[in-house]
């Protein structure tokens, strides 16, 4: 079973997004999506290495999350998602 992990992340999240995605990769999630909307962010994601795939946030959060499941299933085949929050 395959299971990603989506997220959406704005200015000022990098300290919160680190912490999320740590907890998550270690409790078993396979991959992480993320869309990020800074740059300190998506460096401190792209620190995971493979595990971790950062895109620009480009367009809606609703719309962001919706694309990142789709393409969690359509293009890594994913068998479950979670579209989590940064400071959940």
């Amino acid at each position: 079973m395959k299971l990603i992990l989506t997220i959406v992340l704005d200015r000022d999240e990098a300290d919160f997004a680190e912490a999320n995605v740590r907890f998550h990769l270690n409790a078993g999630v396979d991959l992480v999506l993320a869309a990020v909307g800074d740059d300190r962010v998506g460096e401190a994601l792209r620190s995971f290495g493979d595990q971790v795939r950062v895109e620009p946030k480009e367009g809606s959060d609703g719309a962001l999350r919706t694309r990142l499941a789709r393409r969690a299933v359509s293009e890594e085949g994913a068998d479950g998602v979670i579209s989590a929050e940064a400071r959940a």
